[in-house]
Parts: C-alpha cells; sequence; structure tokens
C-alpha cells in the first residue's frame, strides 16, 4: 500500500514553502495593461470591491486546468489579509445569491438537455463536462464606501468546452458594462482587474484607466494580488498572445468536412472562405493589446507616485 502523504490535519512544512513560493512567483505572470497613476496604492484602506471574481476568484481553469487545493485564497480574503476593509460585503452577498439562482437553473437545463438524447446516470457527468453558466445580469447599487474601488472580472474555461464570442465570455454583459463605466465614474480610484485564462474583449470599456490582468494563479492568488495592489511586489509578466479583435481571428465554423483534404488553409472568421493564416498577421494592425505589451519593472513602478 502506498504510504499516506498527509496523515494529519496539521499544515505541513513543504506546504507553507510551496504556498509562499507561488505567491512570490506569482506577480512575475500578472500583466499591468493600462496604469493611470492609480497604482501601487499608498497603503490599505476602505475598499469596494465588486465583480464576479471578487470571492467566486478563480484559481484554474476547467478538468485538468485545476487542481484540489487544501486552501484557496480569494482576492476578498487576500485583501482583508493585507489591511483592507471590504465596504460591499453586502454586494457580494447578494450577487452570490444571484449566482446561486442561475446556476440551479442553468445545470437543471443541462439535465433536461441530456435526458431529452438518451443520457443518464453518470453518463449525464460527461455530458456537461466543461460547461459554465452564463454569466447573470442583474440590478444591484454600486454603494460601496471609500474613495477607492475594484472591479474583479472573472471567466472560467478550459478542458471541455470552447470560448465563445458571446455575451459572458469573450464579450462582456451588459451588467458588466454599465457596473464598471459607472465605477468608473464614482470612485476617485478605480482598478478592473482580469481573472481570467484568455482575451475578453474590453472595448466597451476603454474608458478604465487602469487595467491588471491577473490570470488564474493557484492557491495565493488572493495574497499575491494584495502585494501588487500595494506596491510590495511588480506586475512584470508579458502576455502570451496578442489580443486582437476576436472577428478578426481565423474561426472553425463549418469546419470538420471529411472529405476537405486541403491541410494548407486556414477559416476566415466569416464565411468560411480559406486564406493564409499569415494574413491576419499582416494586415491586421489594429490590435488591443501587443505580445511585445511593456514589461515593467521594479524601477519603472518605484517612479510611479503612489496615491
Amino acid at each position: 500500500m502506498n504510504p499516506i502523504r498527509i496523515a494529519t490535519s496539521e499544515i505541513q512544512p513543504y506546504e507553507i514553502a510551496h504556498t509562499e513560493a507561488v505567491r512570490k512567483a506569482a506577480p512575475e505572470c500578472m500583466v499591468l495593461l493600462k496604469n493611470d497613476g492609480t497604482l501601487p496604492f499608498s497603503g490599505a484602506g476602505k475598499l469596494a470591491l465588486y465583480g464576479s471574481g471578487a470571492r467566486s476568484t478563480i484559481k484554474g481553469g476547467t478538468g485538468s486546468g485545476d487542481v484540489n487545493v487544501r486552501h484557496f485564497v480569494n482576492i476578498e480574503e487576500g485583501l482583508e489579509h493585507a489591511g483592507f476593509t471590504i465596504t460591499t460585503k453586502a454586494w457580494m452577498d447578494a450577487y452570490d445569491a444571484i449566482c446561486q439562482r442561475a446556476k440551479k437553473e442553468y445545470y437543471a437545463g443541462v439535465r433536461k438537455e441530456a435526458e431529452a438524447v438518451g443520457v443518464k446516470g453518470q453518463a449525464i457527468m460527461l455530458f456537461a463536462m466543461g460547461r459554465t453558466c452564463p454569466e447573470p445580469d442583474y440590478e444591484l447599487p454600486l454603494d460601496g464606501e471609500g474613495d477607492t474601488a475594484v472591479y474583479v472580472l472573472a471567466r472560467n474555461s478550459g478542458e471541455g468546452t470552447d470560448r465563445k464570442p458571446q455575451a459572458g465570455d469573450v464579450e462582456l454583459t451588459k451588467t458588466e458594462i454599465r457596473d464598471i463605466l459607472a465605477l468608473n465614474q464614482k470612485y476617485e480610484r478605480f482598478v478592473l482587474v482580469l481573472n481570467v485564462g484568455g482575451m475578453v474583449n474590453l472595448e466597451p470599456v476603454n474608458a478604465v484607466g487602469t487595467v491588471l490582468l491577473l490570470g488564474q494563479l493557484g492557491s495565493a492568488t488572493g495574497d499575491a494580488f494584495a502585494d501588487v495592489l500595494l506596491g510590495r511586489a511588480y506586475p512584470s509578466g508579458k502576455l502570451t498572445m496578442t489580443w486582437a479583435p476576436i472577428e478578426e481571428y481565423a474561426s472553425t465554423e463549418g469546419f470538420g468536412d471529411p472529405n476537405d483534404t486541403n491541410i494548407k488553409r486556414e477559416f476566415t472568421s466569416d464565411t468560411g472562405t480559406l486564406i493564409p493564416l499569415e494574413r491576419l498577421r499582416i494586415t491586421h494592425l489594429d490590435m488591443v493589446w501587443a505580445i511585445q505589451h511593456l514589461r515593467l519593472s521594479r524601477r519603472t513602478l518605484q517612479r510611479m507616485p503612489k496615491r
């Protein structure tokens, strides 16, 4: 019999060491896409926290893109560890209740869909693999105290399903657009944080002056985020791909004809007409975020005035 790796509920020394290593490395994976001088903060204080990833922060993707952990520090917890007072507990509680109802309805619909095609029992798990409940629309007051706000936009993806160019996935929902723009106007300091594993279309909220690509950074995500917010660590990562408007990417719509054996072609995004993929790279210069995006150094952030 294989020995039990952890035979006690006590946290092991190697777990502490590994968590500290993740926390130290995580900021090197974050990308500061925009900064109007808001970051870094000079210290902790009252903070209005909003968004789908504020409490339900995503540490990894679906399927094998995620792992089980003893404990996961979400954004809310990480900020409180750093001394922030979260003034939007009521907003997050109300948002959680809305999401729970939406998920219950969504997965009940998935079950009916599976049973309609003869899928039953444990096989429903495979039928539903990778499916995630769409981000719901809602009306909640943006009344958190303080002059500082953070909105955490979360998107889950991974094994079992493709991203889709629709609201609540690649595109923002009407609620997200409305709230992000309203918060940008309401608060003296505002940071939009992207808790995502792939691109999202931020064109509707281009007015926001500070945008941090957090990513999905594992068990120490919340603590690492607070470190960056307070200038204790530096978001020195770079994009792994260029973010261009989604409609400009080659599409696989209509792909799969068994009689089409030409492997030297790529689909366009609209009609399915086949063109060389290189043409996208050469002709489309209006990139949202280029892969060569500025890598911020320790010296760069130290020169930024703290607010």
